[in-house]
């Protein structure tokens, strides 16, 4: 059984790639005791409130722009599910977006 069969249910378009499931099985040393419960608990976090597959297409009008203001992120054209993110060096309020919004909201 291929590591797409065991996670046929969990597994998203977006995410069902081979890039994405090698990583997991070398990073893991192939070991499915190990990947199964993490990648479980992967897919379920991609779907629940993060919606992760939509994230690049919601607009950027959280607070916490306010802090982040410069940069580009977006959908890497040459490599499918990956995002790059270029930003100008000192442009961001790293510091005092770290003491006003808290990880998860940063994160999202």
């Amino acid at each position: 059984m291929t590591i797409n069969q065991l996670f046929i249910f969990q597994l998203t378009p977006y995410y069902d790639t081979d890039f994405n499931l090698l990583r997991w099985l070398k990073g893991h040393d192939y070991n499915l005791d190990v990947i199964v419960p993490k990648l479980t608990n992967h897919l379920l976090m991609r779907k629940g409130v993060w919606d992760l597959d939509n994230l690049p297409d919601k607009p950027r009008n959280h607070d916490v722009h306010k802090h982040w203001k410069s940069g580009l992120t977006g959908e890497a054209k040459r490599t499918p599910n990956c995002i790059v993110n270029i930003e100008q060096t000192g442009g961001n309020d790293y510091w005092g977006m770290s003491h006003v919004h808290p990880i998860n909201e940063i994160l999202k």
